[in-house]
């Protein structure tokens, strides 16, 4: 489930250049979570749990959006999902809400690499895992 991405020759086998793809080879959409540590080379992660959602078309009309991961309680009581505002981009779901939710039904099936997760649980796990050491996020606990 968590793939390295070496993006710098000289980082190869550290953990401070890692991001999990999480959404298989079914789901039109991509969704990965980034992480690393926190002493500032390579990349960081920074600000409030969040995980990536984009489409696949290049130029114009891609979107690619910071999405909050919501605790297990919202989650579990109303699918709700926050968008993480960007001064250059809007932070809303105007215009995607097919696109939202498709992502809502996705992120409560089950996992293709973890059947024994749901896609929420894999984004939460590879969050935790991929952030470990980095002292700049929160770690999800509820």
């Amino acid at each position: 489930m968590i793939t390295k991405m070496n993006e710098y020759k000289e980082f190869q086998d550290d953990m401070v250049v890692e991001m999990a793809t999480i959404s298989g080879k079914d789901f039109p959409y991509v969704v990965f979570v980034n992480g690393g540590n926190s002493y500032g080379q390579g990349r960081n992660e920074h600000g409030e749990p969040h995980f990536h959602f984009t489409d696949n078309v290049k130029g114009s009309q891609r979107f690619d959006l910071s999405v909050l991961i919501p605790t297990i309680i919202d989650w579990n009581q109303n699918k709700y999902l926050s968008i993480v505002a960007k001064s250059s981009k809007p932070s809303s779901w105007f215009g995607l809400s097919k696109e939202k939710k498709i992502l809502i039904k996705w992120m409560d099936e089950q996992n293709e690499d973890e059947p024994k997760l749901t896609n929420y649980q894999a984004i939460r796990f590879s969050w935790n895992s991929l952030n470990k050491y980095n002292k700049n996020v929160r770690k999800l606990t509820d």
